[in-house]
């Protein structure tokens, strides 16, 4: 099936009588490398179609700008294909962006999707390529090639962890970057490493599908992408505290 974490819930029941253990809690994770994702082999596929809408991110920054940002995804269809809406919005006081892809997705094995469609990304549309899936240990991978009309390219990579410290308390560490292969002076973009964004998110499952959460993010511009901005007056280094949600459906 398609790798998307905790949207697939695998039990397994072995006849141990010699030994007693507590009943885990319902909402409990599965300790398998799998998350409980089920084989994409033939014949454990399941082929009827249903749709689910995850917000990883709805938050609030505690920063000059009063900015609120949103990320999530939205799909439909088989663990055999799926037709994805992904999105990443920031508004603040004095601006908005809208990152917005709709994909086909369909499994390379049973941990790594990959996904062809479109993007709106900086205020342009582009072609876009993704493979995203499970790392060992239990890492998120996603990475997506954008390319325009101009032949222009974007490449974007983050990564985020789920480190469970009890049944409740989950520790997410992420980290996204982005490279350019083209300087786009009039929107502060530099050919190269652009941007570094690290953050910390601690989280209290209320439920497996709703976990308000607290965190910290920092935000960096690099290489040409920061002489732009300097040249503009703008702050290249930005730490901030957030506090937000999480909820799938």
């Amino acid at each position: 099936p398609l790798a998307d974490t905790n949207e697939h819930n695998h039990h397994m029941s072995h006849d141990m009588s010699h030994m007693q253990y507590r009943n885990p809690p319902t909402d409990g994770r599965n300790p398998d490398y799998s998350q409980g994702r089920q084989s994409s082999h033939t014949g454990s596929m399941h082929n009827h179609t249903a749709w689910s809408v995850r917000i990883n991110q709805l938050e609030q920054l505690n920063d000059n700008e009063n900015t609120t940002t949103s990320e999530g995804v939205a799909w439909y269809g088989t663990d055999s294909q799926r037709l994805r809406l992904t999105w990443d919005i920031e508004h603040n006081v004095q601006d908005a962006h809208q990152n917005l892809s709709i994909t086909w997705q369909k499994p390379l094995d049973s941990f790594w999707n990959y996904e062809l469609g479109l993007a709106f990304e900086d205020e342009q549309t582009w072609l876009k390529v993704n493979l995203n899936g499970l790392l060992p240990y239990k890492f998120e991978f996603d990475t997506s090639l954008l390319v325009n009309d101009q032949a222009h390219s974007l490449f974007l990579l983050e990564g985020d962890y789920d480190l469970r410290l009890t049944q409740r308390w989950v520790l997410q560490p992420s980290v996204k970057t982005r490279l350019y292969s083209h300087t786009d002076a009039a929107n502060q973009q530099g050919i190269g490493f652009a941007e570094l964004k690290t953050g910390l998110r601690l989280r209290y499952e209320m439920t497996r599908r709703f976990a308000p959460y607290l965190g910290i993010q920092q935000q960096n511009f690099l290489g040409k992408t920061s002489e732009l901005r300097t040249q503009q007056g703008l702050t290249n280094h930005e730490t901030t505290w957030l506090a937000g949600v999480r909820w799938w459906f």
